[in-house]
């Protein structure tokens, strides 16, 4: 009974360690975009061009998000991703949407498959009546 009991909790033990080892992996993924517009983000302005997006590290329940310049090797946080900031986009690699307002581009979300972070609301229809600005969605695709 003794010896049952034991192999059952290392049983557990596994299977525990397996989910917390594939849950970080699936968190450290990093992903690139070929921005062709310049940008905004969190009222930072970026040049048109390739970025990686993903957290910064693996190594704990939350991480920060980073966005880093390819050409210029440049990285800037963007948020935090807490352990429940799992994706959900149905695409194998995610998508960056952008607000187009008055010509400008807003990094409004990131959605992937294995975390997602909103950094803008997008105003509601009646608030938009009131002030004539119509933002246009722009959805670019991330790759790994």
């Amino acid at each position: 009974m003794k010896r049952t009991a034991a192999l059952v909790s290392i049983f557990i033990g596994l299977i525990l360690t397996y989910g917390v080892v594939t849950t970080k992996a699936q968190v450290s993924t990093q992903y690139r975009a070929d921005i062709p517009f310049d940008f905004s983000i969190k009222g930072v302005n970026y040049a048109a061009g390739e970025y990686v997006i993903g957290p910064l590290s693996a190594n704990s329940s939350s991480s920060a998000l980073a966005c880093t310049n390819k050409e210029t090797g440049k990285t800037r946080i963007l948020g935090v991703l807490m352990a429940s900031s799992a994706g959900r986009s149905n695409e194998s690699n995610g998508t960056l949407r952008f607000a187009r307002v008055n010509g400008h581009y807003i990094l409004a979300e990131v959605v992937t498959p294995t975390f997602e972070k909103k950094f803008m609301k997008l105003p509601k229809t009646r608030d938009l009546a009131k002030t004539g600005e119509y933002p246009k969605e722009v959805v670019v695709k991330l790759n790994w």
